[in-house]
């Protein structure tokens, strides 16, 4: 990430959540973070790849800098960016798509 550090504290390893995830379709995604510095920009905090490099993006509102912060949503597709980082909201076809074959999560 360009301008904002952040450190991640995960619940499970990442290869523990990959392969056929469409199960968990509209469950809630949870996760923690720090953000050690800032440059005001909303970055991407989780990033979801699927087959054929298919990504989808979570890009929430930059957490507070210096505290861990809870965050959590559902996996729905309206809760990931398409294409980019910077892209229009995914759809749920989408996000069933990556999750149904859940190559990468970031």
């Amino acid at each position: 990430m360009v301008g904002q550090h952040s450190n991640h504290r995960p619940s499970s390893r990442n290869s523990d959540n990959l392969g056929n995830q469409a199960g968990n379709f509209g469950a809630t995604f949870q996760y923690d973070i720090l953000i050690s510095y800032s440059d005001n920009v909303n970055y991407p905090a989780v990033v979801l790849h699927g087959a054929g490099g298919v990504g989808l993006w979570h890009v929430p509102a930059a957490p507070t800098v210096g505290i861990w912060t809870h965050t959590s949503f559902p996996l729905v597709g309206a809760s990931f960016k398409s294409g980019s980082w910077q892209g229009p909201p995914a759809t749920d076809a989408e996000l069933l798509s990556v999750l149904s074959n859940l190559q990468g999560l970031y």
